[in-house]
């Protein structure tokens, strides 16, 4: 109930104050929890979460950091622990304000390094695959949407090793929702499906 009080004071807040620039927003934890503080800044961007392990706790415990570009594109969000520990953090690229690239950094606190990327291809505004490689840029795995009029139809993975395996299709009604989603298989029924197509045989 309380978390629901904080919630409506914020909207209400952020409301009343569309035309400002909000310098600080902070949402206090509840008693004993481990809830997180929020602080909004910069037109509405959120920039910062702060991690509290208790109500009562004179520090956070850690942090997340978002950084955008100058569109409001999110460019970097970065996991800290206290004091300054870099745990990991993603960085993000755009192509006509669309997602391009999403990478991950990880390994030795502060001495982190790219682990995987993942590439996003479209097909006019439709996000059509996700290629994930690894910090060589070997392909891991990819995820492949399909659609017919728009609409998400299935969904399913692909990689050298499994080759398609979890595999949805998606059923709407008349107003585009979805109201069904279908799992045609995982990994080894995927692989039962799968037939090899014989040669016609010839008179």
């Amino acid at each position: 109930m309380k978390k629901l009080f904080y919630l409506i004071l914020a909207v209400y807040f952020l409301g009343g104050c569309k035309d400002k620039k909000i310098e600080t927003f902070q949402g206090p934890p509840g008693p004993n929890e481990g809830d997180t503080s929020v602080y909004n800044s910069d037109h509405y961007r959120l920039t910062k979460i702060l991690n509290f392990s208790k109500s009562d706790s004179p520090q956070p415990g850690g942090y997340v950091e978002f950084t955008y570009d100058g569109a409001g594109n999110l460019t970097r969000q970065s996991y800290y622990d206290v004091p300054e520990l870099l745990l990991t953090y993603k960085t993000y690229t755009y192509i006509n304000d669309r997602k391009a690239t999403e990478k991950v950094y990880a390994g030795p606190v502060n001495a982190l390094t790219l682990a995987n990327t993942t590439s996003y291809t479209y097909e006019g505004d439709l996000l059509t695959k996700e290629d994930i490689t690894n910090e060589v840029g070997t392909l891991l795995h990819s995820k492949h949407y399909v659609y017919a009029n728009r609409r998400l139809t299935e969904t399913y993975t692909w990689s050298e090793s499994l080759g398609k395996h979890h595999h949805y299709k998606y059923t709407h009604d008349s107003r585009g929702n979805v109201v069904k989603c279908r799992l045609i298989c995982m990994i080894t029924s995927c692989r039962a499906l799968t037939t090899t197509p014989t040669t016609a045989k010839t008179a």
